[in-house]
C-alpha cells in the first residue's frame, strides 16, 4: 500500500493473473469497478512474488487455510504488523497518503498521481499537496536569511 498508494478494497481485489511479472505492472480493481495499472518497486515484486509460489490465478492475499482475505482482515493484518514493529497510528490510509506526499515532493506532477490514485478530479488530488507545499515553504524559510539582504 505504501508503495503503490493503492486502497485497502484493492488490496483485497488483487488476484495473480493481475500481475505482469516481468513488468511489475499491477492491474487494481477500484472503486466503482474501475481498473488501473501501478508498477510494483523491484523490492516489492520479490515479496509478491514469494507469496504466489506457484499459483497462476485467484486472490493474491489468502489465510493459512488458503481463504481468500477480506479488508478487515488485511486491516487486521497491518495494525498487527505495525505494532509489532512499534509504528503507532498506520491505519491504510495513512499509507496512501504517505505515498501520495512523497510522491509528489519527488516529482511534482500532480495530473501523474491523480491517474495513479485513480482519482476523476485533480482537485481531490491536490488536497495530497497541502501537507508539502507547507514543508517546501518551512525548508525555503529556514534557508532564507533576511540578514544577508540588509545593505
Amino acid at each position: 500500500m505504501a508503495a503503490t498508494g493503492c486502497r485497502v478494497g484493492e488490496l483485497q481485489l488483487m488476484r495473480v493473473e493481475d500481475l505482469d511479472q516481468r513488468t511489475g505492472e499491477l492491474l487494481l480493481h477500484g472503486k466503482g469497478s474501475k481498473q488501473r495499472l501501478v508498477v510494483l518497486p523491484a523490492n516489492v515484486l520479490v515479496v509478491v512474488r514469494a507469496l504466489m509460489f506457484s499459483r497462476r490465478a485467484g486472490p493474491l492475499w489468502l489465510s493459512q487455510g488458503g481463504n481468500p482475505l477480506s479488508a478487515h482482515q488485511l486491516r487486521k493484518r497491518l495494525y498487527a504488523l505495525a505494532d509489532k514493529a512499534g509504528l503507532p497510528a498506520v491505519h491504510p490510509h495513512r499509507l496512501r497518503a504517505g505515498f501520495a506526499t512523497a510522491f509528489i515532493e519527488q516529482t511534482g506532477d500532480l495530473q501523474a498521481l491523480q491517474v495513479i490514485l485513480g482519482h476523476e478530479s485533480v482537485s481531490t488530488t491536490a488536497r495530497y499537496t497541502e501537507y508539502t507545499k507547507q514543508r517546501r515553504a518551512m525548508d525555503l524559510m529556514k534557508r532564507f536569511n533576511p540578514a544577508a539582504n540588509i545593505a
